[in-house]
């Protein structure tokens, strides 16, 4: 019996093809967070909500990604940081395999007229 993929597994796939798709002008992995800093201090980093990954997209297109866990969908915050990206005219979506993001992608500019892509097809 095979088990289902990590999510962390599935985000190191998609960052592949992030990283050698002609569509993709950049694109990085976010983390959201808070760790001790300096005396102890904490130290927040991205804000609750924010994709697993964003960057930039050809025509200077803001890019943004959530990765799930197959069979899994995104947290209601996560929703709403990808319908605030579409408002603004990025290209965003989720997905919880590296072939819906690679086939959207691969539609970018049929795509960017729809803005937001649905993991749900």
């Amino acid at each position: 019996m095979k088990l289902a993929k990590l999510e962390n597994e599935v985000k190191r796939e998609c960052l592949e093809i992030c990283e050698n798709h002609p569509n993709i002008i950049w694109a990085k992995r976010m983390n959201t967070g808070v760790l001790k800093g300096y005396g102890g201090k904490p130290v927040r980093f991205g804000f609750v909500g924010l994709s697993d990954i964003i960057g930039q997209v050809t025509g200077g297109v803001f890019f943004a990604w959530e990765v799930k866990r197959p069979g899994e969908r995104p947290s209601t915050e996560q929703m709403e940081f990808l319908k605030t990206v579409a408002w603004s005219g990025g290209f965003c979506g989720w997905s919880d395999n590296a072939e819906r993001l690679l086939s959207s992608l691969n539609d970018f500019k049929k795509l960017s007229q729809k803005r937001f892509i649905n993991g749900d097809r």
